[in-house]
């Protein structure tokens, strides 16, 4: 007989879990191995406010955990895929933030005219960069709560981490 979850709410925690685990996995890995590893990557839309007017830029970003522990956001320029020589398919870096611990991330709620869907501010900490503040949107829940978790993930003390493997 075939068994369904009563509700779909019972599927998205086990998801929401699993997610959470390689997440804590890939964190642990890099700690053991001492190399840098890819806790979550994909396009994200920044917003940046410039002097005449405001706009949402779709780039690609990668989170990555180096193996002393710290967290590195990435970005990279999504729009010429490939058109540089030796780019890489996410287009050339533009910046790399070094994300500190007690890091502050603010869900927004619900979408004003002309933003993503769902939307998540990233305090920076003090030194991480020019920027104080970056804010990040992307169109799916789902994702937003993704991008989200391996954040946090990343940015907690590497104890845990270790703890939780099992060390």
């Amino acid at each position: 007989a075939m068994t369904t979850p009563a509700n779909g709410d019972d599927a998205e925690d086990e998801l929401a879990q699993l997610r959470r685990e390689v997440l804590r996995l890939r964190k642990a890995n890099a700690a053991l191995s001492g190399s840098s590893q890819i806790l979550k990557e994909g396009t994200l839309f920044r917003y940046r406010a410039q002097m005449l007017s405001s706009a949402w830029k779709a780039r690609y970003y990668d989170l990555r955990v180096d193996g002393s522990g710290e967290a590195l956001l990435r970005c990279f320029d999504s729009r010429g895929k490939g058109v540089k020589h030796g780019a890489g398919p996410q287009g050339a870096l533009r910046a790399v933030v070094r994300l500190g611990r007690g890091l502050e991330i603010l869900r927004e709620e619900g979408p004003s005219d002309g933003t993503p869907p769902h939307c998540f501010q990233v305090k920076l900490p003090v030194g991480a960069g020019p920027m104080a503040v970056l804010r990040l949107g992307v169109e799916g829940k789902e994702e937003a709560d993704a991008w989200v978790e391996a954040l946090e993930m990343a940015t907690r003390d590497g104890d845990d981490a270790k703890d939780e493997a099992g060390m």
